[in-house]
């Protein structure tokens, strides 16, 4: 049986580690900071307000960005019929895809 003094020394242990790695953490969090600043480095905020950014964003990059065709994929696998998923969820999940594909391609609001 492990005694009640090597508990309180372990828990004791594990707080003030926890507690050392916390405030090294902040501490190069807030250098990083200060350096970043001190050289100059963008932010993406400052990406943003540049006028070199343009906003705009064509409907294959924003596939890509949310994945669209991998999440599909997922969707299609996990109501796969012969798994005990649905048929009538994974029509749906294909009517949803052909939907937003078409509304992109004609350039309708989403």
């Amino acid at each position: 049986m492990i005694d009640l003094d090597v508990l309180k020394i372990f828990a004791n242990l594990l707080i003030t580690t926890g507690t050392v790695f916390v405030r090294s953490l902040s501490l190069a969090y807030k250098q990083a900071i200060a350096r970043a600043e001190s050289t100059g480095a963008k932010t993406a905020s400052d990406f943003a307000k540049s006028e070199s950014f343009s906003g705009t964003m064509t409907p294959i990059e924003a596939k890509k960005i949310l994945g669209l065709d991998n999440r599909h994929a997922v969707l299609l696998d996990l109501n796969n019929p012969e798994d005990g998923g649905s048929k009538f969820i994974q029509n749906k999940v294909i009517g949803a895809k052909s939907c937003l594909e078409e509304a992109i391609k004609s350039g309708k609001e989403i």
